[in-house]
């Protein structure tokens, strides 16, 4: 040793070693039910040449893995009906290329701000309009031809299930369960997202709308069928016609 000597070092870069890297999230003390959807939420950071990949696994042996990306909201390819333990796994793996020792320079970094959320699909979903003034140029209350138009999708290439959505209308002034009329469907399914026609089931009688319209929306979701949770319908674009 050179007591009268002072020594400096410098740090040129870490070395981590290769391989993949598991860290778990073990939740044990709360149960859940009827679970169809998954989000993930973590803060990470991956040098170039380093990747973290996200799975889940549930119940007490592995049912399924299901790739989840950071932030990214997934549905489960099944129910869950009733489970007590839920795993999350991330992989932390370094596919930089090994030097003579077996150790790598860089790594990824998974910060310990994560959150789990864990979800079921709503049953029913329900829009209702605000008043719809239909009256404009004409006099007040006349009777008038109803028509609406609104573009119905499936987040998959399966077409969408039109029994799971339902159109009513009101022309009452004080709006009660009573108040709602179903509406009538024609046209058909050809893409993606299609317009679909919706009318009174008067057809083409005219009816007294004046300017308190409404129309109510009613997609449904029935979580005890598999293809309904994966199948999932929505809707944009209403417009309403009077004439």
């Amino acid at each position: 040793a050179h007591q009268e000597s002072d020594l400096t070092f410098k740090v040129t870069e870490c070395k981590f070693s290769a391989g993949p890297k598991t860290v778990n999230f073990d939740i044990n003390t709360e149960t859940f039910t009827d679970v169809t959807d998954v989000v993930f939420q973590v803060g990470t950071s991956t040098p170039e040449g380093t990747t973290i990949t996200h799975s889940i696994k549930y119940g007490d042996t592995l049912q399924n893995t299901l790739s989840v990306r950071n932030g990214e909201h997934k549905i489960l390819p099944a129910k869950i009906a009733s489970i007590s333990k839920h795993q999350i796994q991330n992989v932390m793996s370094s596919i930089q290329t090994k030097d003579a020792q077996g150790f790598v320079s860089d790594s990824p970094l998974l910060y310990k701000e994560s959150s789990i959320f864990f979800g079921t699909i709503a049953g029913t979903s329900v829009y209702v309009t605000q008043n719809i003034d239909l009256s404009y140029g004409t006099p007040f209350n006349e009777n008038k031809k109803l028509r609406l138009y609104l573009d119905v999708f499936s987040n998959t290439a399966i077409a969408p299930d039109m029994n799971r959505v339902k159109i009513y209308y009101t022309t009452d002034s004080i709006i009660t369960d009573s108040s709602w009329v179903l509406m009538s469907r024609d046209g058909t399914y050809s893409g993606p997202t299609q317009e679909y026609l919706w009318y009174p089931n008067v057809g083409d009688t005219a009816i007294p709308i004046g300017d308190n319209l409404r129309i109510k929306v009613v997609l449904t979701t029935n979580i005890a069928v598999q293809s309904q949770i994966t199948n999932r319908i929505g809707m944009e674009n209403l417009r309403v016609y009077a004439f």
